[in-house]
């Protein structure tokens, strides 16, 4: 059976990069929902946090059991909310083994990794405000929290790999 790992965490934690070191590990498939775009004109649907998640799960859930049909392993990564993690684990847990883990690291940590972004990716104080609004949120026992402090990427997927 193929396998499916989920990624959450703040701006900056490290997900797309260790998506697609999974990914690419496992010579499978990642998907990156921050390069997915809805340009939606109606202002208050373009800024409604539900719908645009709401929309990249669904747009996920058939991209990822496309391609595990595919024979593939893949790598999802979001800042996804619980609500969000249920729903993906309660599909896609039907056509893979799926694994949840929320990236965290200290603060200052994740400042420095998100100067290294280039251009409008990188986030600023929305790092400290969204690190806050995660750990205010009650989390499935499922979603396992891997704080990757100091870690280099192969430690990450070191400590991916053991998590159950």
């Amino acid at each position: 059976m193929t396998s499916i790992l989920v990624i959450t965490g703040n701006c900056g934690v490290g997900k797309s990069t260790i998506a697609r070191a999974w990914a690419d590990a496992r010579n499978g498939a990642s998907i990156h929902c921050d390069d997915m775009h809805l340009w939606i004109r109606v202002r208050e649907i373009r800024h409604s946090r539900d719908f645009q998640e709401a929309w990249k799960t669904r747009v996920s859930i058939t991209a990822a059991i496309g391609l595990a049909e595919q024979g593939l392993d893949v790598a999802i990564d979001n800042v996804w909310k619980p609500a969000a993690c249920i729903e993906l684990k309660d599909v896609l847990s039907k056509a893979a083994d799926v694994k949840f883990v929320r990236l965290a690291c200290d603060r200052q940590q994740n400042h420095e990794r998100d100067q290294r972004r280039t251009g409008g990716a990188v986030m600023g104080p929305r790092v400290d405000t969204l690190g806050d609004e995660l750990n205010a949120l009650a989390w499935p026992d499922f979603v396992r929290t891997i704080n990757s402090t100091g870690l280099s990427v192969e430690q990450t997927l070191s400590v991916i790999a053991k998590t159950p």
